[in-house]
């Protein structure tokens, strides 16, 4: 299917280059590869769905949203696990040397925030001044997390090649205007990270003490519409104290993707099993007291309905006797007594 896409499309160019054009994100679904520039993608049954590619180290994709390189142009520098707002929009694609320079290691550390995709990491670019920059392996898509706790290991990754998706100018190239947006993590990042709004966290174990959940003041890190738990203590600190506080800015007294405002701890909505607030007595009464009760109650049942059965099998036993007696009375006195049982 791939060499009958190839011939139909049109070739100027040849460069050395390899490059897969996948039909779903994240390299899924179709794909093609292609080692020279398109001059017309439509070829391509699925053309107007290219939403992933991969590209070979030391080249980039230029994309047009028209035919013969024309229109509005982007480049990608590296492989991409989403085309973002580029999506039904590439016509024509150019694959060429890159002409970037990687920038050096920079320690500045990663702060935790919410988004609507899930938890992102963030923090001020170092190359550009007061820029918020988010954790990615491609300079377009931030990585996210549906858990707060699962970036913990992206954090500590020491083998993954990390191009962060900087909040400028070319952010509107890959995803269109959407930085007046509050919901746009470019903005919340800005709020939080230029204005240090961090929080003073704690986290409070439960009674079992097999986890804990960060809780400030009123609020919890949120995880859907609960609050979020925990392993270990620990790892509920390092989230907590990582996670950006008002992120939203000055009008916004918490940000809504990261936390849930459930008023005081032991209101917050944990499970029974895990609520913050139980005393050892409780604990006791639930977990030896109430089994007890009902073993005591299933036995009083089972009594009832023994001495219930046994009674029974008495009386059929009586019934079955006297069915026998004065076997020598004649038929209408053997009748008489079948009418009356």
């Amino acid at each position: 299917m791939a060499h009958h896409f190839l011939a139909c499309i049109i070739f100027v160019s040849l460069v050395s280059a390899r490059t897969t054009l996948y039909e779903w994100s994240y390299y899924h679904g179709q794909s093609i590869e292609i080692k020279d520039n398109v001059t017309d993608t439509s070829n391509i049954s699925w053309h107007s769905s290219i939403q992933s590619f991969q590209i070979e180290p030391g080249e980039e994709l230029v994309t047009f949203t028209e035919p013969h390189f024309q229109g509005n142009q982007a480049t990608w520098h590296h492989s991409t696990v989403f085309t973002a707002n580029w999506v039904n929009k590439i016509a024509s694609v150019k694959i060429q040397p890159t002409n970037i320079t990687l920038p050096t290691n920079d320690t500045t550390p990663w702060q935790f925030m919410g988004t609507h995709d899930g938890f992102a990491m963030v923090r001020l670019s170092a190359q550009l001044s007061a820029t918020p920059e988010c954790y990615s392996v491609d300079g377009v898509n931030c990585v996210t997390t549906s858990h707060i706790y699962e970036l913990l290991p992206w954090l500590n990754a020491t083998n993954v090649s990390i191009y962060p998706a900087k909040c400028d100018y070319q952010r509107k190239v890959y995803w269109g205007n959407k930085t007046d947006d509050l919901d746009d993590w470019c903005t919340k990042a800005s709020n939080g990270l230029n204005s240090l709004g961090y929080a003073p966290w704690t986290a409070v174990s439960s009674p079992s003490g097999d986890c804990a959940v960060a809780i400030s003041g009123q609020f919890c890190i949120r995880e859907q519409n609960q609050c979020e738990t925990f392993t270990t203590p620990e790892i509920a600190q390092v989230c907590a104290s990582k996670l950006l506080w008002g992120a939203r800015g000055t009008t916004q007294a918490y940000d809504e993707d990261s936390l849930l405002q459930c008023g005081h701890t032991e209101t917050c909505s944990f499970s029974d099993a895990m609520k913050v607030g139980k005393t050892d007595s409780n604990r006791v009464y639930t977990a030896t007291v109430i089994p007890l009760l009902v073993l005591f109650v299933t036995g009083w049942g089972l009594l009832v309905a023994y001495r219930y059965k046994k009674k029974q099998t008495q009386e059929d036993l009586e019934a079955t006797y006297c069915s026998s007696c004065h076997e020598d009375d004649s038929d209408a006195h053997y009748e008489s007594r079948r009418d009356v049982v």
